[in-house]
């Protein structure tokens, strides 16, 4: 059984006592900026934590060229020092935006087989290709 989490949480007791700001007419509250945030994010089904400026490097997606933007919408969870936003299993309004900074190759795994007392050695390399990509923007927070 999954235990029910909150879906948002404020970490400091004074903010428990303060009312959101909202706009003229008081019925939406007005976003405030949020110092320094990371995210959560699911990339072809592996979870990265990123923060604004990280440069994270992912499995190939060969579609994509130098330059691309790419809105990534699954967000398991949002966090700063005063609010924490986790998803069941995702935000519904979070998002992640990178660009694409170059396809390149990983560096090379050495695969090596050998048969004791038969003479048979096998030496294999394997470089797996890789995108790297900068984070611009977390939206959701």
């Amino acid at each position: 059984m999954v235990p029910n989490f909150p879906l948002a949480r404020d970490l400091s007791s004074a903010a428990a006592s303060q009312v959101p700001a909202s706009d003229e007419d008081g019925t939406a509250p007005i976003a405030q900026p949020v110092a320094r945030c990371f995210a959560i994010v699911e990339i072809l089904g592996k979870q990265y934590k990123v923060t604004e400026g990280d440069r994270i490097t992912t499995e190939s997606m060969i579609e994509k060229i130098p330059g691309d933007e790419i809105t990534f919408d699954k967000v398991l969870m949002l966090g700063s020092k005063e609010k924490t936003l986790l998803g069941q299993p995702y935000l519904a309004d979070a998002s992640v935006k990178v660009i694409v900074e170059q396809q390149t190759l990983a560096p090379k795994v050495y695969i090596f087989k050998m048969k004791r007392r038969k003479n048979m050695k096998r030496m294999k390399g394997f470089r797996a290709s890789v995108t790297s990509c900068r984070v611009v923007q977390i939206n959701g927070m």
